[in-house]
C-alpha cells in the first residue's frame, strides 16, 4: 500500500493550492481545484446540529453504517447458505476489507479533485453495483459474480467514509470541528 500512498499524499499545504493557514492561492494554470463550499469558519456544534447540512450527512453516515456493516457481518455466512465453501467466503471477507482500504486511498485522492457530491455518488453506486452482483449469485451461484460483488462493494463504500468526513469538513470549519464530527459518527453506531 506504501507506493499507492505516496501517489496521492500531499506533504505540504501549497501541494494543493493552500496556504498552511487554509486561505486559498490562485489556482495554477494546469490544477484547478473543484469548488468547495464556504460555510461558516469555527461553526459552534449549536449552531451545526441546527443545520440540513448536518443532518443529512448524518442520514447519509446511519445508512452507510447499517450498509456495510449488516454485509460485513453476514456476507460468510450468507456465501455459505448459497452454496459456496466456507474458505470461500472467508477469503471474500477478507478480500473485502483489503478492498474497502484500497477504496479510501483512491476515493480520497479523486474527492479533492472532483466534487465531493460527484465522488460519494459514484462511490456509492459502485456499491450498490456490487450490492446487486451479490444478490444475484442467489439465483445463480457463480464464483465471477462473487468476486465482482466484492470488488465493487470494497472499492464502493470504502470511500464512503473518507467522502462523508471531508464533507464534513467543508460545511464545518473550525475548532469545533472534532465536536460536529463526533456527533455526526454517532450515527455509525
Amino acid at each position: 500500500l506504501i507506493p499507492l500512498i505516496l501517489l496521492v499524499h500531499r506533504s505540504r499545504p501549497e501541494d494543493m493550492g493552500l496556504h498552511p493557514d487554509g486561505v486559498l492561492t490562485p489556482a495554477s494554470a494546469g490544477h484547478q481545484l473543484p469548488r468547495r463550499p464556504g460555510v461558516a469558519v469555527d461553526t459552534p456544534y449549536t449552531v451545526a446540529l441546527a443545520t440540513r447540512g448536518f443532518w443529512a450527512l448524518f442520514g447519509v453516515i446511519f445508512a452507510i453504517a447499517c450498509t456495510v456493516m449488516l454485509l460485513t457481518v453476514h456476507q460468510n455466512q450468507y456465501l455459505v447458505d448459497i452454496g459456496f465453501s466456507p474458505v470461500f467466503a472467508a477469503w471474500m471477507l477478507g478480500l473485502s476489507g483489503l478492498l474497502r482500504s484500497s477504496g479510501s486511498i483512491l476515493w480520497g485522492a479523486l474527492s479533492d479533485r472532483m466534487t465531493r457530491e460527484l465522488s460519494f455518488t459514484l462511490s456509492t453506486l459502485l456499491g450498490v453495483v456490487g450490492l446487486l452482483c451479490l444478490l444475484s449469485a442467489q439465483t445463480s451461484p457463480d464464483v465471477w459474480r462473487v468476486v465482482v460483488s466484492v470488488l465493487l462493494m470494497g472499492l464502493g463504500y470504502g470511500g464512503s467514509s473518507v467522502i462523508y468526513s471531508t464533507a464534513a469538513a467543508d460545511l464545518f470549519q473550525g475548532r469545533h470541528f472534532g465536536k460536529i464530527l463526533g456527533l455526526m459518527e454517532i450515527g455509525f453506531g
